[in-house]
């Protein structure tokens, strides 16, 4: 009876084994790939300081090895290996990417000289893949949505989803979800563009609450969908505005504040023309020794795109000055050249 007893518990914690979608320990892989193996697993990031180790473990591992690598239980190694596969002509990558979209472990991604961020695997994997035709793309978003919408990347691709039912509870769940703002800021977009009446609470709370978050993707929301209950935001936010300037720690980048000059212009109103003239006449523009001229002509573009006889007085400055700079910078760009590179044509994310 004991032998018995001995015996079940042994197959069960076999076939517990053989389930889990992520089995192989780093000892399950050769000798003479486990010191790169191992270095990438001791610097705890994927990204450029290990491109040397992920050639030459491409160099050492077989196909059926890197497949293997896809399923390990340490998230860092399956990234790498999943870099690898979508590189190999040999494999049907895009059925191993369809199945590691539910691979929700957190790595941390050296990007950009000295930029760290933490993301998921299948998150660094969509952005790193590349589909054969715009037909498989869109497959994978679709799925990506339906299935697997928590994911980052999900948010980022909203702008290519089309403005239907089919869509709108995804949406709406994904504009609920607490997730970083620089994500979450494209779901209330989406949202937004459906018109519904009901949300409207909703989004104003959120914008309210997290205004000082505010960046491109929210301005381009008041500027596109310009509800009167917005507007007191906009002022509201112009003395985090130039504390976020002013303040490089704070990245404020120059398409928000763009868009957060635009998305004051478009009301054309009394209350958009008094905030424009604060802004406007005051002298520096900004309070620290920023590219003032840049902002400047993001402002003044603003007015002159959005004129109205509230913004008269100020167009007549506007225009004179934008012309001029026109002029000064007119033979200086180079002309966009379109090069088509060798090989297939190829989809990024």
């Amino acid at each position: 009876m004991r032998v018995i007893t001995l015996l079940f518990i042994l197959l069960t914690l076999y076939g517990c084994h053989r389930s889990t979608p992520y089995p192989y320990a780093l000892t399950h892989f050769s000798e003479k790939t486990q010191p790169y193996l191992l270095r990438i697993v001791n610097t705890g990031f994927i990204g450029e300081k290990n491109y040397e180790c992920i050639g030459i473990l491409d160099s050492l591992l077989t196909d059926t090895q890197v497949l293997d690598l896809t399923r390990c239980e340490i998230p860092l190694l399956r990234s790498v290996a999943l870099n690898i596969v979508t590189n190999r002509t040999s494999i049907d990558h895009y059925e191993v990417l369809m199945d590691h979209l539910n691979d929700t472990a957190r790595v941390n991604w050296f990007f950009q000289c000295a930029s760290f961020e933490w993301t998921y695997v299948s998150d660094y994997m969509l952005i790193n893949y590349e589909w054969k035709s715009k037909d498989s793309r869109d497959k994978t978003l679709r799925k990506v949505l339906k299935d697997h919408n928590y994911l980052e990347q999900a948010y980022l691709k909203l702008g290519e989803v089309k403005q239907d039912t089919t869509y709108y509870n995804i949406i709406k769940t994904m504009a609920q979800r607490d997730i970083r703002m620089r994500a979450k800021s494209h779901a209330l977009y989406a949202l937004a563009a459906y018109k519904n009446p009901a949300d409207t609470a909703f989004l104003l709370d959120v914008l309210t609450s997290e205004s000082y978050y505010l960046d491109e993707a929210w301005f381009t929301l008041v500027k596109d969908y310009p509800i009167a209950s917005y507007q007191p935001i906009l002022a509201h936010y112009l003395r985090t505005f130039y504390r976020r300037i002013c303040d490089k720690d704070l990245a404020l980048y120059d398409n928000s504040v763009e868009m957060y000059f635009n998305a004051i212009a478009g009301y054309k109103n009394k209350e958009s023309a008094a905030l424009l003239t604060k802004i406007f006449f005051r002298s520096p523009i900004v309070p620290c020794t920023e590219d003032t001229a840049t902002y400047r002509s993001y402002l003044y573009r603003a007015i002159v795109k959005n004129d109205c006889p509230l913004y008269s007085k100020m167009t007549k400055i506007a225009r004179p000055y934008l012309e001029e700079r026109e002029k000064l910078y007119t033979g200086l760009s180079v002309d966009s050249i379109s090069v088509q590179a060798d090989g297939p044509v190829v989809f990024r994310w």
